[in-house]
């Protein structure tokens, strides 16, 4: 699952990361962000313009510009769950947010034990987030963000039945937030539960039909099943609406490699590195589909670049050690 491996948490929040957006949708989104600034309009409008925005633009800068007007609505609404997954939302093009808040003495933001929670979370101090999180269920045991924040922290740590407790404890509060399924149903799969995980997953869909990231997601269960038709299903039905992000891209790539078809693996990892020319991952997976291909030189080109990218990228050196031996023959 390493699409979303670095924060399930923060990532499965309903924002994906984007680029730039086409078409008619722009002119209609600038004047949504504008409404949605104007402090002159009432908080529902302002409301109802920012929602607007958020579902059309695609820029993850301006696209987090709009969560945060939205969160301080939301705080001064008096609903402050929602506030905070739209902070959270906004870690996911800002990945230094969270600890600027932090670190930020200043902020309103309660309840603090969250945000020191969410701020170890992203650091993978996993250990150190359950701790906090826990602190803040006792201020607040109500809110499910932080039983989710917790349980998916605890997934990291591979307790898998403590996580399971807290996805229940917060479907108990929410039972219609998609997201909840969708880290669920990773933590059932990964407990070898494969069929109840793709229950939560089409649960998921069900509650938010045809989103981005709950497609991704199934389909990369369905892929590490072995089903890959499924998989690539998903993963199509998934670039059709978000033409222009990568992570479709990769993930079809993983799958297409996974089933051997390394010219359309080839394909596809180019035009997710297109998208996005910082995964290292992408350039690693390019690089084994290129060995598996016999292009020995564009292979080490590709590996070397994941390496620089990430030295520690697992499987990397035993890939250029691959390909270095054939191209010493």
């Amino acid at each position: 699952m390493f699409v979303y491996r670095l924060a399930v948490f923060l990532i499965f929040i309903g924002v994906g990361a984007g680029c730039q957006t086409t078409g008619s949708q722009k002119p209609q989104s600038v004047g949504g962000l504008t409404d949605c600034k104007n402090e002159k309009l009432s908080f529902n409008l302002r409301l109802t313009a920012c929602d607007a925005y958020i579902k059309v633009e695609e820029n993850p800068l301006e696209k987090a510009e709009a969560l945060r007007s939205r969160a301080q609505l939301h705080l001064a609404m008096g609903k402050p769950n929602l506030a905070w997954l739209d902070m959270l939302s906004v870690s996911k093009s800002d990945p230094n947010f969270i600890k600027r808040l932090y670190e930020d003495e200043s902020n309103q933001w309660e309840p603090k034990h969250f945000l020191k929670a969410a701020y170890l979370f992203q650091k993978k101090e996993y250990r150190g987030a359950v701790k906090e999180f826990t602190k803040a269920i006792r201020r607040d045991p109500d809110n499910f963000i932080i039983f989710m924040g917790r349980g998916t922290s605890f997934m990291n740590l591979g307790k898998y039945t403590e996580a399971i407790s807290d996805y229940d404890t917060a479907l108990l509060f929410q039972p219609k937030f998609h997201a909840l399924y969708v880290v669920r149903g990773e933590t059932l799969f990964k407990m070898g539960k494969r069929h109840k995980a793709i229950q939560d997953l089409n649960k998921a869909n069900k509650l938010k039909p045809n989103d981005y990231d709950v497609l991704i997601s199934r389909g990369n269960l369905f892929s590490q099943w072995k089903k890959y038709q499924l998989a690539l299903k998903d993963f199509d039905s998934a670039i059709i609406l978000r033409p222009r992000f990568y992570e479709g891209y990769f993930a079809r790539a993983v799958t297409y490699l996974l089933n051997g078809k390394h010219s359309l693996a080839v394909k596809n990892y180019k035009k997710s590195i297109e998208l996005n020319a910082q995964n290292a991952l992408a350039y690693g997976g390019l690089a084994f589909s290129l060995y598996k291909l016999g292009k020995f030189i564009e292979a080490r080109e590709n590996i070397e670049i994941a390496l620089s990218k990430n030295p520690n990228l697992e499987g990397a050196s035993e890939t250029r050690e691959l390909i270095a031996r054939k191209l010493r023959r």
